[in-house]
């Protein structure tokens, strides 16, 4: 018979007595001897029984089915942290694509007087088709400070009135604008978090930034030239006439520049102009190839790039790198000049004037008026014609010249555009023809004027002149302006540049010399240390060589004592024992004869 699985249960079965007692020891001694059992159940009786369990205990139970595990959930209808999901969920502002989303941010900035900045931008982990989202990207409040609040600025003087302010609040700001990309599609889903822990509206103006249209056209002004006070007055124009003076707008922050905000701008695009990258030979290149695009000229001297610049200029020279600098403006200045239109063009209204009036291309002028404004003066009297307007005496030549020029062939206005000449003056061996003839020299002048023989050159006085010797003088300096234009355009030949060189020399003598004439001092000699010839040479005498001792500072006894006027590190003198030495001399001697 099994019993296994089953509780049983014993009825009839007695309980047998203990071999010993579980009397109380407090009544031990005062007990008496109990007599002993005279039958079985009398010791059952005087003896304590073991407990039994209870009568349920003992019950056959039945054995209870194990339960089998859950079955696992039904996927989810859409993907966590996916779109549909964040939308439902925690993100339930949408825009249609990150460009209203920014328009939507300023104009909001702008109506309630709040800044917001980009403050994190995190990319997701998950790669490939398997991504829900792309990119989440957290706008929070200026106010906030991010990490500025654990560092503050320990301010040393309070009692200092400054006119700066700081615009973080000690505590932050927790508002917080949160977006979120996501794959194959452009719309994007946001969560806005308007808890501002300061005030908004005009209390919150003083620590907004200007516009990006204001900053852009501040700085627009400044490149132009435009001094701050007039970008003042143009900015805070206009900004009370209106008929909402009264009443706060989008706009209030950029009526309200000040000096300091043109002077910020006005540094930045300084620093934009001219600061260089740390590695300055990268940027200074870099910076010479962006003016050498935008049409200026630039010349970069270094070591490593000598041989390289050397090369391309005498390609310049022979014409094989095209046309020079000055002629290629030239060109650039005839292709503009076509556009301007002959009827604009005024010529002389009465003879013995030879001036024509060439409208502006930037401003438009005023035909029904007899104003002159809006129009340049070309004068053709004179060889190389003169304009009035900025940029003529950049080449002496400019788009009204040349319009006049073209659209009347009659005023013979050279308009020509020039190869490079196939030697200049840059060359030596035409500097050694054009010398080969010896000039007179000062030396052939009587001793009595020359300039070596006299401490100062006496000065020449220049004569009192009258007003007709003044208007030569104008006119034959326009004259020489002309021919130096026409040299540099159609060179001459040798023999024809001499007589004219001896001219200038000739005419270009100093009517005033107050310094002396030029020495040339060699460089310092000296023999042996000794610099007398250099003394001799000079007209003064040196002082003494020799330094006075401790004229650095130091004094006898000291562990740094000058000596000579140098520093030297003083040590005591080592005291040894002639034993000691003796034994070191040893040493010494069975080292050297080991090796």
């Amino acid at each position: 018979m099994s019993f296994r699985g089953q509780r049983l249960r014993f009825d009839d079965v007695p309980t047998l007595p203990l071999p010993f007692s579980f009397s109380s020891p407090t009544h031990h001694a005062a007990a008496e001897p109990a007599a002993p059992p005279t039958t079985l159940q009398a010791a059952a009786k005087a003896a304590p029984t073991m407990r039994v369990a209870p009568a349920s205990f003992w019950q056959p139970t039945e054995r209870k089915p194990r339960q089998r595990k859950k079955p696992p959930p039904p996927p989810r209808e859409f993907p966590k942290h996916g779109f549909e999901s964040d939308r439902r969920g925690p993100f339930p502002i949408e825009w249609e694509t990150v460009g209203h989303f920014q328009t939507w941010l300023q104009s909001h900035s702008r109506s309630l007087c709040v800044e917001f900045t980009c403050h994190e931008v995190k990319k997701s982990l998950v790669d490939g088709d398997k991504a829900v989202w792309t990119k989440r990207t957290t706008y929070r409040c200026v106010r906030d400070g991010y990490g500025d609040r654990t560092n503050p600025y320990e301010i040393r003087h309070p009692e200092r009135q400054r006119k700066t302010f700081v615009k973080p609040l000690e505590h932050g700001c927790d508002a917080s604008i949160v977006i979120k990309t996501y794959p194959g599609t452009q719309r994007i889903l946001g969560h806005y978090n308007l808890a501002h822990s300061h005030p908004t509206g005009s209390a919150n103006l003083k620590y907004m930034t200007l516009s990006r249209e204001a900053r852009r056209a501040i700085a627009e002004k400044v490149d132009l030239g435009v001094s701050r006070k007039r970008i003042l007055f143009e900015m805070q124009g206009g900004a009370f006439d209106s008929a909402e003076a009264g009443v706060l707008s989008a706009t209030d922050r950029d009526s309200l520049v000040s000096l300091q905000d043109i002077a910020r701008i006005e540094q930045r695009s300084y620093r934009e102009l001219i600061q260089l990258d740390p590695d300055d030979a990268k940027s200074t290149s870099l910076h010479v190839k962006r003016v050498e695009r935008e049409g200026g000229f630039a010349y970069l001297k270094t070591r490593q790039m000598a041989a390289y610049m050397r090369g391309r200029h005498q390609k310049q020279l022979a014409g094989n790198a095209g046309l020079d600098l000055e002629q290629k403006e030239r060109q650039a200045v005839v292709q503009r000049a076509r556009d301007v239109a002959v009827e604009g063009i005024i010529p002389p209204l009465m003879d013995g004037i030879m001036a024509y009036l060439v409208p502006s291309q930037s401003t438009s002028p005023d035909t029904t008026s007899s104003d002159t404004f809006g129009y340049y003066t070309v004068d053709i009297s004179c060889i190389p014609p003169m304009c009035t307007c900025s940029s003529y005496p950049r080449l002496r030549f400019c788009v009204h010249v040349a319009a006049v020029g073209l659209h009347f062939p009659a005023t013979l206005i050279d308009i020509a555009i020039y190869p490079p000449p196939r030697q200049t003056a840059l060359h030596e061996s035409i500097d050694r023809a054009l010398w080969s003839r010896p000039l007179p020299s000062p030396a052939s002048a009587p001793a009595s004027d020359s300039p070596s023989s006299l401490p100062h050159s006496l000065p020449r006085a220049a004569p009192s002149l009258s007003d007709i010797a003044i208007a030569a003088s104008a006119q034959t300096a326009k004259e020489l302006m002309s021919l130096a234009v026409d040299l540099q355009a159609n060179p001459r030949p040798i023999e024809e540049l001499r007589p004219l060189r001896e001219a200038a020399l000739t005419f270009s003598q100093p009517v005033s010399d107050v310094l002396p004439a030029k020495q040339k001092v060699a460089p310092n000699q000296s023999v042996n240390g000794d610099w007398k010839l250099t003394e001799k040479k000079m007209g003064e005498a040196g002082a003494d060589g020799r330094r006075a001792a401790f004229g650095s500072g130091g004094t006898q006894g000291c562990k740094e004592a000058g000596t000579y006027g140098s520093i030297q590190r003083w040590r005591a003198p080592r005291k040894t024992c002639s034993r000691r030495r003796s034994k070191r001399a040893k040493a010494y001697t069975a080292a050297d004869r080991i090796y």
